[in-house]
């Protein structure tokens, strides 16, 4: 399914969501005046679910008469609505179809946008780099060795790296689909390769502790942040992007930093 496609139909799927709860649009004066204590929150889901998981905060919406509770289960945030009371839980994505916004998207976004501390943390995951070190933007990008779409992201970041705009620390994360990509990495890490082996297809048969070590931090500070696919760019204030972006597009997108 397209891109567009797929976005279209969580629209439609948002907007019929809406109807069949019949929530009324509020205005400021409409927005709840309380929300459940996060207490009263982590009792619900827990009971409803059966299953452990952490309510970090409960906040009125801006725009609807509900109320949006952000949770961590299995390591990774979560969004849950419900209303003030508690009793009526609604589970998926919210879209205005007016601004074809996904409010829940932008959200979560917020929730898992990486701090100055898990900046540093990734400063410490990177595999290898691209580009001068006084080039005037930086970007990480989270790749796998057989992913094709990583390919074409690698060639744009290439092309700035040569004419020194950009410098490039990549991140490996291999997917769990691709068969051999951990290995591959873990022996691009344990050689000390660099981009041009990994762009080359380099591997090799060791697979030393600290190499190990390396990429299960890297995929569980990643995934903690809501990653799961590859090619992703994290930029200098915290924000990604999933999916390839052109090099005009990603130009665009550091001018802004």
């Amino acid at each position: 399914m397209s891109i567009r496609k797929h976005t279209f139909a969580l629209a439609i799927a948002a907007a019929l969501l809406l109807t069949l709860i019949a929530i009324p649009q509020a205005h400021c004066e409409d927005l709840p005046e309380t929300c459940p204590k996060v207490s009263t929150v982590q009792e619900i889901l827990t009971k409803t679910f059966s299953r452990s998981m952490t309510v970090k905060a409960v906040l009125p919406m801006k725009t609807l008469q509900l109320c949006e509770a952000h949770v961590v289960f299995n390591g990774r945030n979560q969004i849950v609505y419900m209303d003030k009371t508690g009793r009526h839980l609604i589970l998926g994505q919210i879209v205005d179809t007016a601004t074809r916004r996904n409010l829940t998207r932008e959200s979560l976004n917020q929730l898992n946008r990486f701090s100055k501390e898990d900046m540093k943390e990734l400063d410490s995951l990177v595999a290898f780099s691209v580009g001068p070190e006084d080039a005037k933007h930086s970007v990480f990008m989270v790749t796998d060795p057989q992913c094709p779409f990583c390919k074409k992201a690698e060639g744009a970041v290439e092309e700035l790296a040569k004419e020194g705009l950009v410098r490039t620390r990549f991140l490996l994360f291999p997917l769990p689909n691709h068969k051999g990509a951990k290995e591959t990495c873990i022996s691009i890490l344990c050689d000390q390769k660099g981009f041009q082996e990994f762009k080359n297809g380099y591997q090799s048969d060791n697979q030393c502790k600290e190499g190990r070590e390396q990429i299960e931090r890297s995929l569980r500070s990643l995934k903690s942040h809501g990653i799961s696919g590859t090619p992703t760019y994290i930029f200098p204030d915290g924000s990604f992007h999933a999916g390839v972006l052109s090099r005009k597009a990603l130009l665009k997108r550091l001018e802004k930093e």
